[in-house]
């Protein structure tokens, strides 16, 4: 069949390689397309996975990671800013009053300094949480990998499609050259 063949390319071309390079030059595309996605997400997974580890830790009681949280709300400039105008609003209104001196001022401070606390640690952890779920690519890098395979796949039955005309064709012109046809 190598004789053939060899008559099919002269006369027609290699449909094969021209189908395999076509193909070739698809993948190159697709991988690249690929790549490009697998960079994007990058970063926000390593955001996701420190993000998991921190609300893990918290969630699952972690006396370590419970009191970073604590440690992180504290050692904010927005905790001091809030901590001082909670205890200025409940010493003007206990001034307002005439019950500064009261146990009831005390408790009042507490209770707005374990307010101010409790909204910031639950602020950083809905800010994890929105690093935990991040947006990804990937059912994008998925269906890139489907399409690979099936770019793959149509070039095989084109390259097999091809050779099998041109080996037909080859055969018809022998066959006319030598007066075997019909």
């Amino acid at each position: 069949m190598g004789f053939l063949s060899s008559v099919g390319e002269s006369l027609f071309g290699d449909p094969g390689k021209d189908i395999r390079r076509s193909s070739d030059a698809q993948l190159a595309f697709q991988r690249e397309g690929l790549d490009y996605m697998k960079e994007v997400d990058k970063l926000p997974l390593q955001y996701r996975d420190q993000a998991m580890q921190q609300l893990m830790g918290f969630y699952s009681g972690d006396p370590g990671a419970q009191q970073g949280f604590i440690d992180q709300a504290t050692q904010s400039p927005f905790y001091d800013q809030m901590i001082a105008q909670g205890q200025e609003g409940v010493l003007s209104q206990a001034g307002a009053r005439g019950l500064t001196r009261s146990g009831n001022t005390t408790q009042d401070l507490n209770l707005s300094n374990q307010n101010v606390l409790q909204n910031l640690v639950n602020q950083n952890l809905r800010g994890l949480g929105g690093f935990a779920s991040p947006s990804l690519s990937s059912g994008g890098i998925a269906n890139q990998y489907n399409q690979m395979g099936q770019n793959v796949g149509s070039a095989g039955m084109g390259i097999a499609q091809a050779n099998q005309n041109a080996a037909g064709q080859s055969l018809g012109l022998l066959g006319g050259l030598f007066g075997l046809g019909g």
